[in-house]
């Protein structure tokens, strides 16, 4: 016979809310990844989630190689923010930049969804090989919270491949 004694120790940890505050807004492309032929235009789109928090502004810059990508456009007719409420769509094709900066048009409470388009990119592939979209510079994703609380917690940049076959 065999006597097994065992001790359970019952003690718990305690969760408790963070002190920091934890946002959750994120920013990416739309396809993130794709093969791309040459002359051919295409539409990437820049998404936001709001990861929760009740958001009204969106300023995003855009890094791309110029050599690579001609941008033709910047579509703002599904936009989350409205096509009226655009403080900024500047493309700057020699530094390869694209500045977005628009508002929601619902001061109270902004916009809730869980995702929504900031705008389409309209993009016509000029060269073969890579080629990067990049989130630079003041990328923010401001809450409806009358401080302008940057809210973004993570970006997605995208990438292309860019061929001359079909």
């Amino acid at each position: 016979y065999a006597v097994n004694y065992m001790r359970l120790d019952l003690s718990a940890v305690e969760l408790k809310d963070s002190p920091y505050p934890i946002y959750n807004a994120t920013l990416r492309f739309e396809p993130s990844s794709e093969i791309i032929r040459t002359g051919v235009r295409k539409k990437i789109t820049v998404k936001v989630r709001t990861g929760g928090e009740a958001i009204n502004v969106v300023r995003a810059t855009v890094q791309y190689d110029p050599s690579r990508f001609e941008v033709l456009d910047v579509l703002t007719e599904n936009s989350l923010c409205g096509e009226n409420n655009f403080l900024d769509k500047v493309i700057d094709s020699k530094a390869g930049l694209i500045k977005i900066n628009c508002f929601t048009p619902n001061i109270n409470p902004g916009f809730y969804e869980p995702e929504g388009t900031v705008a389409e990119i309209v993009v016509m592939p000029i060269s073969e090989g890579g080629v990067s979209l990049k989130f630079v510079d003041r990328t923010e994703v401001l809450a409806n919270d009358g401080l302008e609380t940057d809210v973004l917690r993570a970006i997605t940049d995208g990438y292309y491949q860019i061929t001359n076959q079909g």
